[in-house]
């Protein structure tokens, strides 16, 4: 993936996986960025923005939980995906709109978590785009690909089936 455009994706750790989007977006032949298991700190910081600033980062997909909804992660990615530019889509993992999603997770906060919900939920706002896990099907739902050609990213022409996501 040396010279490949690619996709950060951001998600909360805590129990949750995203290996199942990981394949669906591979297998239409977009290249993908995340964090599989590094702790954050200032190492895992610096990478972050690293992936983030480069010209090859086409935008951000947020997997939104309750817990990615109080993730200090999550916010430090949102921020740097903001400063360099990067457009930013919400799949909404738990409930039916991102207001829910945040709704929730500010009742179950405590302490500083209840001021990081309010600041991921900045980033998104009602009329900024967001998609249901229901619907994260490329074949199904065209708002994917068009979203992705919007953020000039494309898929790999030549298609491997054996590249994998890039880990850090």
């Amino acid at each position: 993936m040396a010279e490949d455009n690619y996709i950060f994706l951001s998600y909360s750790h805590h129990g949750e996986s995203i290996d199942e989007y990981v394949t669906i977006i591979e297998a239409e032949g977009y290249h993908v960025v995340y964090d599989s298991e590094i702790s954050f700190g200032e190492e895992w910081n610096l990478k972050v923005r690293r992936q983030l600033s480069n010209s090859r980062c086409k935008g951000l997909i947020l997997f939104l939980t309750e817990r990615a909804a109080q993730s200090n992660a999550v916010l430090t990615e949102l921020e740097y995906a903001e400063k360099y530019s990067k457009p930013c889509l919400a799949v909404v993992m738990q409930h039916d709109a991102p207001e829910e999603v945040f709704a929730a997770a500010k009742a179950t906060a405590k302490g500083d978590a209840k001021f990081l919900v309010e600041s991921i939920a900045e980033f998104f706002p009602q009329n900024k785009l967001y998609i249901h896990k229901n619907e994260f099907d490329f074949r199904k739902n065209e708002k994917l690909k068009k979203t992705f050609r919007s953020w000039g990213f494309f898929p790999d022409e030549k298609q491997q089936a054996d590249f994998t996501a890039s880990t850090y």
